[in-house]
């Protein structure tokens, strides 16, 4: 299937399922927290982090504030990438972690298509304050934020085993090979005359080329 590729954790039905529950948790938690910090509901701060209301209507760092429609688009083409990712990964790790990087663009993307001042003129609700960097930010940036970098680590992790498991193989298919060809000189030593008895010659050439092809 194209949109199910070939080797897609997504294939699954409980890992779908799960990317799903992972993305819809995500969205739901941003726009309720938001709603309540907007509401006055979320008081206090904790260490470096305190909250402070900011309505966005640019990118990070307010970046294309004057073009909140422009800003809508791209925030839309964002989290579809996302989740197109998310569904042809491979490793089941990096389709949850970039199923909830494309829950925080569903829920920053909700902001922006359905809050004041309109469809696709929407601010981004950012509510926790970090005064060591001096910018906000809120529950979707920060799944975005982690979600990649989950991502790509597990994506590294996944791609290096195949590394590995493609290493070990083509290792035991050369080493049958040199012992295939090893156990047919045994046998032209065979016929001319030299005796190399093949059950004991085996165990040997066995012992051999293991010990040749972990030297490498």
């Amino acid at each position: 299937m194209i949109l199910f590729p070939v080797g897609a954790a997504s294939r699954s039905r409980a890992v779908a399922l799960s990317m799903g529950a992972v993305t819809t948790v995500v969205a739901a938690a941003d726009q309720v927290t938001k709603s309540l910090a907007v509401a006055g509901l979320i008081h206090g701060g904790l260490g470096p982090a305190s909250v402070s209301v900011i309505i966005n209507h640019g990118a990070t760092g307010g970046i294309g504030s004057g073009f909140p429609v422009l800003v809508t688009l791209a925030a839309a083409a964002l989290t579809v990438l996302a989740a197109g990712l998310a569904v042809r990964a491979a490793g089941t790790v990096t389709a949850l972690a970039v199923s909830a990087a494309a829950g925080g663009g569903l829920g920053n993307l909700a902001d922006r298509l359905f809050r004041s001042p309109g469809l696709g003129r929407g601010g981004v609700v950012d509510w926790i304050h970090l005064a060591v960097i001096g910018g906000s930010f809120d529950v979707a940036d920060l799944a975005v934020l982690l979600g990649v970098i989950a991502g790509l680590a597990a994506a590294w992790g996944h791609a290096r085993r195949l590394r590995r498991k493609a290493f070990r193989a083509a290792r035991a298919l050369l080493f049958r090979r040199r012992l295939g060809v090893l156990r047919l000189v045994v046998r032209l030593l065979h016929r001319h005359g030299v005796r190399v008895p093949l059950a004991g010659a085996s165990p040997v050439m066995l012992v051999v080329f293991r010990a040749h092809l972990h030297s490498w």
